[in-house]
């Protein structure tokens, strides 16, 4: 994973979020969510104000998951495991943790 690669997926994030792309919530995302005590604005404030650090191979969610970790609104460091699918025009939030937390 090269840097250029990461920067490519954070200009295609950034793009998508300009162009008016809906975030959605996964299941498993969810019930992750509620376990681990995070909230959707949180989740939301990372995607939109995060860096994406990493991606992976993933046929089930769009060809490949990124991680976008970044700030909570308490400063708190979360990591948000998404997909884009830019031909429906959404960015799909498969799980999240805390920077420390579980993966």
């Amino acid at each position: 994973m090269s840097r250029m690669d990461l920067i490519e997926r954070q200009r295609r994030l950034r793009k998508a979020l300009d162009d008016g792309f809906r975030i959605e919530y996964s299941r498993h995302g969810e019930a992750q969510m509620l376990e681990r005590n995070i909230i959707r604005s949180d989740v939301e404030q990372v995607i939109k104000r995060g860096t994406v650090v990493g991606f992976d191979m993933d046929p089930r969610h769009a060809g490949e998951t990124w991680r976008v970790s970044g700030a909570t609104l308490d400063g708190d460091q979360l990591t948000v495991v998404i997909a884009l699918y830019e031909d429906r025009l959404v960015i799909r939030m498969v799980t999240a943790f805390e920077v420390g937390g579980p993966s």
